[in-house]
């Protein structure tokens, strides 16, 4: 059917599209973003989860956040990358948050179907005729973004090494995958650009305050 896909960008608090999110037949969301406080930005359906795991350690435990949220269970399944033994994708270099879900932590298919009584799907990298246009778009978008501002939206704001070694953000990157899987007929994204830089906010360490303007969430 049809997916939202809610991304963590600030501007998904440009506009309120919450009803307009849970009005899909199927809700995703990376992680346990939080929904409470801007369920008017957001919505408040987690039908799948978009999940890692942790960086750090090496258990396929689901229940680890790396914002420190409390995890809540989606309403469907969790959906993690898959991808092969190396960490590489089909052509792009995938995200080291990403590779290590299976890479490091191998955490198979077989070895967590199910997690506390809800189904784990695993999604690869796309078929060449995806990936070939991924690719291209990264490419083009890296570098149409450097001649013109200098900065890049669609890259990990720790990288620096040069273009063609650049590696994409997690969000790019599992956005290209899940539309290779064929698991949603269509996709509408939310809060996935940035506001004119790509250091910007995640939406939920801003605060909307009545006035519109945004500061700080003292909560984290």
């Amino acid at each position: 059917g049809a997916c939202a896909v809610v991304g963590l960008g600030e501007t998904a608090l440009d506009g309120e599209f919450g009803r307009e999110i849970d009005a899909h037949d199927t809700v995703i969301r990376f992680g346990y973003a939080p929904t409470k406080g801007y369920e008017k930005y957001v919505g408040t359906r987690t039908d799948v989860a978009l999940v890692r795991m942790h960086r750090f350690e090496r258990g396929c435990d689901l229940d680890k956040d790396v914002w420190g949220f409390e995890p809540k269970p989606p309403k469907k399944f969790y959906l993690l990358l898959q991808t092969d033994s190396k960490g590489k994708g089909n052509g792009m270099k995938v995200p080291s948050s990403l590779s290590r879900s299976t890479r490091q932590h191998k955490c198979n298919p077989s070895d967590v179907g199910v997690y506390r009584g809800m189904r784990v799907l695993y999604i690869k990298d796309p078929p060449p005729e995806v990936t070939d246009v991924r690719d291209k778009l990264f490419t083009d978008g890296v570098r149409k973004s450097r001649e013109s501002s200098g900065k890049n939206t669609f890259l990990r704001d720790d990288d620096d090494d040069d273009d063609d070694e650049k590696k994409p953000t997690s969000g790019f990157y599992l956005v290209w995958s899940l539309l290779g899987s064929e698991l949603c007929s269509s996709i509408d994204l939310y809060g996935f650009s940035s506001n004119n830089d790509h250091h910007s906010s995640h939406y939920f360490a801003l605060e909307v305050l009545e006035d519109g303007s945004r500061v700080a969430n003292k909560n984290l």
